[in-house]
C-alpha cells in the first residue's frame, strides 16, 4: 500500500512539475499581430477562437458589431473592459489592440488580439492559448464575456 501511495504522490508531482514548466514556457512569446490587415489564423489545437476567417467552426466565434459606437467610442469600452477583466495591454494602435491574460494556476499565458474594422463597423477577436492544447473553453468564454459586457 506504500508502494502505491508513493507512486501516486510521484506521479502527481510530475504532472504538477509538467504544468509550471508549461506555464513558465507560455510567458515568453508575443501576440502574432495583423497579416494583410487581418488577424491571423487559429492553430489547429483547440485553445483558439477567431472571428474573421473561414475557420473550423469550432475556432470561429462571431465578431461584435460596433453598434450605435463610434469607433474611437467603442476602443475605448473594449479597453475598459479588458482591464476590468484582468487583462494587460502591450500594443495599442489605432485600430488593434494586443493582449494578455495570465492564469492564476501555473500562470498561463493566453494572448487577446482585437482588430476594429471601422468600414464594415465590426470588432474582431482572436484570442488563443501560447502553450498546450486544450484551454478549457477559456479564450471562447472571455471573447464572449467582453462582447456581452460591451452589449450593457
Amino acid at each position: 500500500m506504500k508502494k502505491i501511495l508513493a507512486i501516486i504522490l510521484v506521479l502527481i508531482t510530475a504532472v504538477l512539475i509538467f504544468f509550471f514548466i508549461l506555464g513558465y514556457k507560455s510567458q515568453t512569446g508575443a501576440a502574432l499581430g495583423l497579416m494583410d490587415n487581418k488577424l491571423q489564423a487559429c492553430p489547429d489545437t483547440p485553445n483558439c477562437v477567431l472571428s474573421e476567417a473561414d475557420i473550423v467552426a469550432e475556432f470561429y466565434i462571431d465578431p461584435l458589431d460596433i453598434g450605435n459606437y463610434s469607433t474611437a467610442a467603442a476602443i475605448e469600452k473594449i479597453t475598459t473592459l479588458i482591464l476590468a477583466s484582468g487583462g494587460e495591454i502591450h500594443t495599442d494602435e489605432q485600430l488593434y489592440i494586443a493582449v494578455t491574460y495570465r492564469s492564476s494556476i501555473f500562470s498561463f499565458v493566453d494572448d487577446l488580439e482585437i482588430r476594429i474594422d471601422a468600414q464594415q463597423q465590426k470588432i474582431h477577436f482572436r484570442s488563443a492559448s501560447r502553450v498546450g492544447k486544450s484551454d478549457l473553453g477559456a479564450n471562447r468564454a472571455r471573447v464572449e464575456a467582453i462582447k456581452e459586457g460591451y452589449a450593457n
